[in-house]
């Protein structure tokens, strides 16, 4: 049976699995392979990730001991939360996985005292827009995208929530 829950040290190299292999199925024809290269060499590999699971920033949608989806969020503002990563395994999309970790997300944040919620999607994102449409967020602005080199001029599509 499926839980959704805080991720634990166990769950370290399930998160980095699917948020690598989400990432290059999600981006490979959006971005440039240097830039999806880079992404997922800064930000999800094991020292990282356990770094930010024993500060309680992950939850897992896990079967048994197998994850099947990451995600991570937090307060950034007073009053104001971003959701940071949201994965979930190329088999299992479409199963309401992202949903719930999102819910667990926001309920979290909400607890916190956010009464708004962001998210940033790559344009052409076609897993990630609709998605985030259909619970709620609204395009706000475009901005330059998140690690950039000098020479790449990749942007992100910024959306926000009340919750």
């Amino acid at each position: 049976m499926m839980a959704i829950q805080k991720a634990n040290e166990h769950d370290v190299l399930g998160i980095c699995r699917v948020c690598q292999e989400s990432y290059w199925e999600t981006y490979t024809g959006l971005l440039p392979s240097s830039y999806i290269s880079r992404i997922v060499d800064q930000f999800y590999q094991p020292p990282r990730i356990l770094r930010e699971v024993k500060r309680q920033e992950w939850w897992v949608a896990k079967d048994n001991d197998t994850v099947l989806g990451a995600g991570s969020g937090g307060m950034t503002g007073a009053g104001v939360c971003e959701l940071f990563v949201l994965y979930v395994d190329i088999s299992w999309r479409y199963h309401g996985i992202g949903s719930r970790l999102l819910d667990a997300i926001t309920e979290e944040c909400r607890a916190q005292g956010a009464k708004t919620q962001w998210v940033s999607v790559t344009p052409g994102n076609l897993k990630g827009i609709p998605f985030y449409e259909s619970r709620g967020f609204v395009f706000q602005e475009v901005i330059p995208a998140y690690a950039q080199i000098d020479g790449e001029n990749l942007v992100s599509l910024r959306y926000m929530r009340r919750i």
